[in-house]
């Protein structure tokens, strides 16, 4: 039997197969790492070590506190300016931190890995992985488990419910809700406006259809990757402000070695969490 792995990222890479060689299979990603991608990635270890410091009981001073040291050491490996940092990464962290002072979260779980198995069968086993940034319980709501998904960005839009991550990991948590915390980085905003919590349900029926598709799909993905054909998908190309890829694909063939070599590097370790810049 095979065993053939997915995540909530590589399902979306998988629109278009080439994008999902690069990016799954060679494991590359542009040279240089865009602005968004780099504050999002400190944020998320920011918030990481604060609800740990609230698992572990510490004061709200505390929490804020070490969670600052935490993203001034993580900007030293990456290329944002410090003065930048400190005026908006910081001072954001410490606005949503005054936001959310009396909030009614209980965190469970900071950055839980999981890996389901969502088919089996003589010849193939389907697992899916990912990482949950957060689960936590709402006292007002007993009894319920929240999955909670941290977003960055500069733009406040109104979520949708059909992505692979809110329904994946809502199917291997076992609970019907999924939280988007949103972390603005607007300086016009007010904290009220700039850290807002939206609560997503979703019926059984839908989580079933999202498994049912899923499997579908990834049976596609291995069956391309067995037969190592990629097929470029055109109508991906000039989605969300472009595609990471498309200086590669963009030109004749034979100079796409050369370039990904050029403009593309291999990610140190493979994630299976890649934070989301919605800027």
């Amino acid at each position: 039997m095979e065993t053939f792995e997915i995540s909530a990222n590589s399902l979306n890479l998988s629109g278009c197969m080439r994008k999902y060689d690069y990016g799954k299979l060679q494991n590359l990603v542009p040279a240089h790492r865009g602005e968004g991608i780099e504050k999002g990635t400190v944020v998320h270890l920011m918030l990481a070590d604060y609800y740990r410091g609230k698992i572990e009981g510490l004061s709200h001073f505390d929490l804020i506190e070490r969670g600052v040291e935490v993203g001034r050491r993580a900007v030293v490996e990456t290329e944002l300016e410090i003065a930048e940092t400190e005026e908006l990464i910081v001072k954001s962290f410490r606005e949503y931190c005054m936001r959310w002072k009396d909030d009614v979260w209980i965190p469970v779980a900071v950055e839980a890995p999981f890996s389901l198995v969502l088919h089996e069968d003589d010849d193939l086993r389907i697992i899916f992985n990912g990482k949950m940034d957060l689960i936590i319980e709402n006292p007002l709501q007993e009894g319920k488990k929240f999955i909670v998904d941290h977003k960055t960005g500069s733009q406040n839009r109104q979520p949708i419910a059909l992505t692979n991550q809110g329904q994946g990991y809502c199917v291997a948590g076992q609970t019907a809700y999924f939280i988007i915390n949103r972390f603005g980085f607007q300086k016009t905003l007010s904290p009220e406006k700039k850290f807002v919590r939206h609560i997503l349900q979703y019926p059984k029926s839908v989580l079933e259809e999202w498994k049912y598709w899923t499997i579908y799909r990834a049976k596609m993905i291995h069956a391309y990757v067995k037969a190592g054909v990629f097929p470029p998908d055109y109508t991906q190309c000039d989605k969300w402000g472009g595609c990471e890829f498309l200086p590669i694909c963009d030109g004749e063939p034979q100079a796409r070695e050369w370039k990904k070599g050029a403009d593309l590097r291999v990610k140190e370790r493979p994630e299976l969490y890649a934070p989301e810049d919605e800027s």
